[in-house]
């Protein structure tokens, strides 16, 4: 469990960073899963339900950015999504009825990282409430250098920003939004084993990998029981299924939230995906 100053650090800032919640052991292992399964993806072409590819991906230099479903990779994925080493923290901050929302990991290759724009995952895919928060296990050293997650302290309690362009969704905040301040931001440098934890309205992005260090992050969504998303349709069996800790329940829990209401013209499963074609990307 985070301690009462962890807790009011993340309730005031809106993201923290939490060491040792990986044993050695586990980060190796999670990362010769992971070797592997980049060398599988010397055969994939294209992206699928598994892969997300880098541009430049070829077999004799696969260059993967994303992993879609690592819980059908290895159960130890599964596994360390419902161990009471992440849960006991995410318990402190969404309370004790949690289900998990999503798992992805997220690989910047040494020298061609892509980036990750600005934006709010609240600003996306709204929810009755906003006790949901991203977890991000750092499966090498997360560093400025090679492209470590970057946040805005406190925007998480402001205005749920517009991420549309053209009144499409584009999965970005534009870099001329009044309330968006790049001066602002600090980075989130983690540790390997360690673990950052953003809020889902906190204003955030990641710059593109320059360095001879690859970035390997594990990110897991989780939310309180009672918040159901807005525009996602999904079934009651699919939210019991999901829940990690506690109690499912049939009662929504709502806040009084203002947001734009997401336009999804454009289908794109994959936030790299909704973000192309940003006409003003603040990383490029």
């Amino acid at each position: 469990m985070l301690s009462s100053t962890q807790i009011e650090s993340y309730q005031e800032d809106g993201y923290l960073v939490v060491e040792n919640v990986l044993r050695d052991s586990e980060v190796a292992e999670l990362n010769a899963l992971i070797d592997r399964a980049v060398e599988r993806s010397t055969s994939v072409e294209s992206n699928d339900d598994m892969y997300d590819l880098e541009p430049g991906h070829c077999e004799s230099r696969p260059r993967v950015r994303g992993i879609r479903d690592p819980l059908a990779l290895h159960p130890l994925f599964g596994e360390i999504s419902r161990s009471d080493a992440v849960l006991d923290i995410v318990e402190s901050v969404v309370g004790p009825n949690i289900r998990h929302e999503l798992a992805f990991i997220n690989i910047k290759p040494a020298n061609c990282g892509s980036p990750v724009q600005w934006h709010q995952d609240f600003g996306i895919l709204p929810y009755t409430n906003d006790d949901l928060v991203v977890c991000g296990l750092a499966l090498t050293d997360s560093t400025v250098r090679n492209g470590c997650l970057h946040v805005i302290p406190g925007s998480h309690r402001g205005p749920i920003l517009d991420h549309h362009q053209d009144g499409i969704m584009i999965g970005a905040v534009q870099q001329d939004a009044p309330e968006f301040d790049l001066a602002q931001a600090v980075p989130v440098e983690v540790p390997a084993g360690g673990m950052s934890m953003h809020h889902f309205r906190t204003l955030h992005g990641s710059a593109p990998n320059h360095s001879d260090l690859d970035r390997r992050v594990y990110f897991l969504d989780y939310a309180a029981a009672d918040a159901f998303p807005v525009a996602k349709k999904i079934t009651p069996a699919e939210f019991d299924q999901r829940i990690v800790r506690g109690t499912a329940t049939r009662e929504a829990r709502m806040m009084p939230l203002t947001f734009p209401i997401p336009n999804r013209e454009r289908r794109a499963s994959v936030l790299f995906h909704l973000q192309a074609g940003l006409q003003k990307p603040v990383y490029s």
